[in-house]
């Protein structure tokens, strides 16, 4: 008789337990907490939360990077280093200035112990007028001079009709088209003290160029004027000559109106330029009304990551603000000296200061209670 061969009952069970467990283990490895597919899910949030991060770090890295120049980037090309003091000497240019809107001059001063630069407009400039410009150094108490007079004979060379006192140009820089626009808000000559409308409100503009001459020594000097400052202070334009002052003080109304205070030997204001700065950031680095010699004041920022900063120099009596304007690049940590004059009279009121480093300033050498109110920085972006 043949065996039928079979599972038993008992096996079946044991073989369906087992298929359950296995079961329950698979189900309990995909979809439980700590499952394939949630820690599959959790692996994709983590890539995307890592890949979000990532670009948010790049983006942060690229806003703080994007403002530092490359070589082929640069915003101001050096047209003239050196020490420019002979006015038998023809000066050239290391290219035309045509190339280029404006210019930042540098006269320096060995005796005086510190520098001041002024700001001008190539299309204002004359070929052979050696007399259109005039810049002013002041060493001490007494009415002791040092400028200089200089001009274009075309637009690759400089030169200097006048100079005394060891005063000498020492850098001329050139700002790359396209930084700034700029629009004339004055119509007329300013040689009296009444009130004079502009064009356009200087609200619309970052800054005003105020051009300030005189008829008796023949020179312009200009300020660079911050629109927040100006519709609130007074200022003092200067220039010397036969220790005689030739100033004209000024200020802004309101917004629209410009006004002369006083005006000593014929100085007058023949132009103002609005200035829009075009992609710029701006930036208070210093604010302040304190005078006192020999004494380091921090700037909220290092002046490295700005491409030009503007000084404003005051004093207490008289009033009468200037201001100075530089390229951060040739700040020389405790070498660079800069100096304002700001003087109605033959009495002669100073502040000198020194970049210690690129986070302070210290002021030394002061004269008449002047003094630093406030340091402005620029960046192009």
């Amino acid at each position: 008789m043949k065996k039928t061969r079979g599972i038993t009952l008992i096996a079946l069970i044991v073989t369906i337990i087992v298929l359950l467990i296995l079961a329950g283990v698979t189900i309990r490895l995909t979809l439980g907490e700590k499952g394939i597919f949630k820690l599959a899910e959790l692996a994709r949030k983590n890539y995307t939360n890592a890949a979000l991060y990532e670009a948010n770090e790049l983006d942060k890295f690229l806003d703080k990077t994007e403002h530092i120049p490359t070589i082929e980037e640069e915003n101001f090309i050096t047209l003239y280093s050196g020490k420019a003091n002979e006015t038998t000497s023809i000066y050239d240019l290391a290219d035309t200035i045509d190339n280029y809107d404006y210019l930042i001059i540098y006269c320096d001063n060995s005796t005086a112990g510190g520098m001041v630069s002024m700001m001008i407009e190539t299309s204002v400039i004359m070929e052979n007028d050696l007399d259109q410009f005039f810049m002013t150094n002041s060493g001490n108490v007494s009415a002791t001079l040092r400028y200089i007079r200089f001009g274009f004979l075309d637009k690759n060379k400089f030169k200097l009709s006048n100079t005394t006192g060891n005063s000498y140009i020492k850098r001329i820089a050139g700002l790359k088209k396209g930084k700034i626009k700029k629009v004339e808000l004055l119509t007329s000559v300013a040689n009296e003290e009444k009130e004079y409308a502009l064009s356009q409100s200087i609200n619309n503009f970052d800054y005003v160029l105020v051009y300030a001459d005189n008829e008796e020594i023949q020179g312009t000097s200009t300020s660079i004027l911050g629109k927040e400052i100006a519709k609130t202070n007074g200022f003092l334009t200067i220039n010397w000559d036969s220790n005689m002052t030739r100033a004209i003080r000024y200020h802004f109304a309101n917004d629209k109106i410009l006004k002369v205070i006083a005006i000593s030997h014929q100085s007058k204001i023949i132009r103002i330029v609005g200035l829009q700065f075009n992609h710029a950031e701006k930036q208070i680095l210093y604010s302040g009304t304190e005078s006192e010699n020999n004494k380091k004041y921090v700037l909220t920022d290092n002046i490295r990551n700005y491409d030009m900063i503007v000084t404003y120099a005051d004093c207490q009596t008289p009033k009468g603000m200037a201001s100075n304007i530089l390229e951060t690049k040739y700040i020389e940590e405790g070498k660079g000296k800069y100096m304002a004059t700001l003087s109605p009279s033959n009495t002669i009121r100073i502040v000198r200061f020194i970049f210690e480093d690129l986070n302070s300033f210290t002021t030394y050498g002061i004269v008449g209670q002047a003094y630093i109110p406030r340091i402005e920085a620029i960046r192009f972006k």
